[in-house]
């Protein structure tokens, strides 16, 4: 942690070793640290990856090793606060999309007791449950999230979350049959 922090500080570039958690493989990359944040009990870094040419978020947890390089980066203009506020999750990175979920009544009293997003919208229906609305980058941590509430919530878009959940729930489905 201190070495990167000192690394995003002074811009420098830093060799790490990484094991994804998807790939579990472990990878060995250069990084310009911009930022480190906490989120969720886990610190996570914001960096320009060289391996990938592109901008993504490093949970240090997985970092198997960092070595900070003699070498400095030109500093980016990045603003962490807009960045993390569009996020779900810690993943920072995607496209902004606009997800629409119903949730049944029984469910709504806690949906409605705290804001889970600064763009959450909130519409009541006629059967007394509720509409939610987020604006987020990218879908990468809103299903999880969506997986707590089930079977009291419904994607209604986009079409990919909705066809995610599905196949997710299907694969599900074949662990608890008879």
């Amino acid at each position: 942690l201190d070495a990167l922090f000192y690394a995003s500080e002074n811009f420098r570039t830093v060799a790490i070793i990484y094991k994804s958690v998807y790939s579990k493989k472990e990878t060995q990359r250069e990084v310009n640290p911009y930022y480190l944040f906490y989120k969720d009990g886990i610190w996570y870094m914001r960096a320009y990856c060289h391996l990938r040419k592109e901008v993504r978020t490093f949970a240090l947890d997985r970092i198997v090793s960092a070595r900070v390089l003699n070498r400095h980066f030109a500093p980016v203009n990045t603003d962490p606060v807009a960045e993390l506020s569009g996020a779900f999750g810690p993943v920072v990175g995607g496209k902004p999309v606009k997800v629409v979920l119903r949730f049944d009544a029984e469910i709504t009293p806690f949906i409605v007791r705290k804001k889970w997003h600064e763009s959450q919208k909130v519409r009541e229906l006629k059967n007394n449950g509720i509409e939610v609305s987020f604006k987020i980058n990218g879908l990468e941590d809103i299903g999880t999230w969506v997986y707590r509430w089930l079977p009291h919530v419904e994607v209604v878009s986009p079409k990919k979350l909705k066809e995610r959940m599905h196949a997710d729930l299907k694969e599900a489905l074949k662990k608890y049959k008879k």
